[in-house]
């Protein structure tokens, strides 16, 4: 399954394809803040901002996900574990 980085929380929470492929995710988002922050936050936003605890990260890691990662030098994919560098910090360039 392939999820955008666009993606909200809501989306993911409400989807009858990933309740199908992939239920835990549908239940950690129920749990992520409050409405508003779902119906705005994004997976990318999550991802990158490089919180150590954040509800999808620990779960794309048990999973063993995958991220592609777009920037002015190209294009990589990278493990989401190795997304994270340090507590707030991830391998992300700065610009």
């Amino acid at each position: 399954m392939s999820i955008g980085a666009l993606v909200t929380h809501r989306e993911i929470e409400t989807s009858a394809l990933v309740r199908e492929k992939c239920p835990v995710l549908c239940d950690a988002e129920r749990e992520v803040a409050n409405i508003r922050v779902r119906n705005m936050g994004t997976v990318g936003g999550n991802l990158a901002s490089g919180e150590p605890l954040t509800d999808l990260s620990q779960i794309f890691i048990a999973l063993d996900g995958i991220a592609k990662i777009t920037g002015p030098d190209g294009q990589r994919t990278i493990r989401i574990e190795e997304l994270f560098v340090d507590f707030y910090t991830t391998c992300l360039a700065r610009r």
